[in-house]
């Protein structure tokens, strides 16, 4: 049993430090920039940053659930909603620092004086993932 404990005891340095080696991505080295096969939209939005992005890559979101649905209509919890709000997007959001109502898939709209009736101008070019465009028939459906 002594000789068991000493062995362990010298074995757990060693068993750390492969540990800490293992989760070093050695192998993640990006060899070149990423190349989008689709072009950028006619009308691509552009937003002031503090400082520039790198563009491809990966996004890492980390979550305690996974979510029920993909379905963002039927997501009624936050381990839905915390994914389909970075699957989609919306016709128009906000600048949280001017409080302004800002464009996103939508490049202009505007409203009747009677405040009835919005027009919105989709950006032309936009496109879901696979290259689809996305056209007004698609935003009816998602209303």
């Amino acid at each position: 049993m002594r000789h068991l404990n000493g062995f362990m005891a010298r074995s757990i340095p060693l068993f750390v430090a492969l540990a800490l080696l293992g989760g070093c991505s050695a192998g993640a080295k990006r060899d070149g920039a990423y190349v989008d096969k689709l072009p950028l939209p006619i009308d691509t939005m552009l937003t002031k940053m503090i400082e520039p992005g790198v563009y491809g890559g990966r996004f890492v979101f980390g979550a305690t659930a996974g979510p029920k649905t993909f379905n963002a209509i039927m997501g009624n919890e936050t381990s839905t909603t915390d994914i389909t709000q970075r699957l989609f997007c919306a016709l128009t959001d906000i600048d949280y620092v001017t409080q302004d109502d800002i464009g996103v898939l939508a490049k202009s709209w505007e409203t009747t004086p009677d405040g009835l009736t919005t027009t919105f101008h989709l950006r032309r070019g936009a496109a879901f993932s696979d290259g689809h465009p996305i056209t007004s028939d698609d935003v009816k459906f998602s209303f």
